[in-house]
């Protein structure tokens, strides 16, 4: 059959996993539930109602992202909540994110505002959060209520992100952005099948660059002797989240996993999926005093 030398050509090209090669059936419509009951009757049944995002997230994470929390409910999946959550909800881990979100909001408020008319002005949000393309211009420069969530999973994950305390760091705020909120777009909001495609092709690059960074990171906190305290010393954050970063890798290390698990089951897509959803949060929060406020 033709499709048969499509798929021995595109296995000689390295790229015969870009494509399914499965019988055409159709894609179920999409059923979204916005209301309090509706979300609590589906909680209530996980024996009708399973989790979907294993797919997606296995794809741009192997076999790591199918192990990942919300990728399944089956009893790895509950393990690896219960791990995160020890690893992430410490003692006074409430005022600690207050704190670090009082700091870096008044900090980028400094850096990103500008004087317009003798008025200092500054792009706090944007109402458009999720693209339905990866190759939009709207994600090449993010408004502070974004970027602030780069920070805080920068530092709570000890991500290589590139500020003026890590010169040294490999990614620009707008560039860590970007590649955490196309994980995110390419697992939870990757409706339209024309664009999948090249959503999911480009979302699996940029995930598997910072991924082998983060891993690289991840080893390096896992090594032991003089060495474990040049890198404690060389990556500490001297933020509210000081506590956070190497020692949230390192506990994690501690409950028992690996370095390829803590970094592609824990680590990538806890962030991928938190800094996006964080960032949809700003814009209600604003709107309402804008409209207080005549603007």
């Amino acid at each position: 059959m033709w499709f048969l030398e499509n798929k021995k050509i595109l296995r000689s090209l390295g790229r015969e996993e870009h494509y399914s090669w499965d019988k055409p059936a159709k894609i179920p419509p999409r059923v979204n539930l916005t209301s309090y009951i509706g979300g609590k009757y589906i909680l209530e049944r996980p024996k009708n109602f399973k989790v979907v995002w294993g797919e997606a997230t296995g794809f741009l994470m192997g076999k790591g992202g199918w192990d990942f929390m919300l990728s399944g409910d089956s009893p790895i999946h509950a393990k690896q909540k219960q791990l995160m959550g020890t690893s992430l909800y410490r003692d006074q881990w409430h005022q600690q994110i207050k704190d670090f979100y009082e700091y870096i909001t008044l900090r980028l408020l400094h850096e990103k505002s500008c004087r317009i008319a003798g008025l200092n002005q500054v792009d706090i949000t944007r109402e458009l959060v999720y693209p339905h393309t990866v190759f939009s211009a709207r994600l090449t420069k993010r408004s502070v209520g974004d970027i602030a969530h780069v920070h805080f999973a920068a530092n709570v994950f000890s991500l290589p992100l590139k500020t003026e305390e890590h010169p040294h760091g490999v990614y620009s705020e707008q560039e860590m952005y970007m590649v955490l909120a196309i994980i995110s777009i390419c697992v939870f909001l990757d409706l339209d099948p024309a664009k999948s495609f090249p959503l999911r092709l480009a979302a699996k690059a940029v995930t598997q660059q910072l991924g082998k960074l983060v891993e690289t990171n991840v080893k390096s906190v896992n090594r032991t002797g003089w060495i474990s305290g040049f890198v404690d010393g060389m990556t500490q954050h001297h933020t509210p989240l000081a506590d956070y970063g190497v020692h949230m890798v390192r506990s994690l290390l501690e409950g028992g996993l690996g370095t390829s698990e803590v970094t592609w089951s824990q680590i990538l897509p806890t962030a991928g999926h938190m800094v996006a959803n964080q960032a949809q949060l700003v814009f209600p929060l604003i709107q309402p005093l804008k409209r207080l406020r005549g603007c």
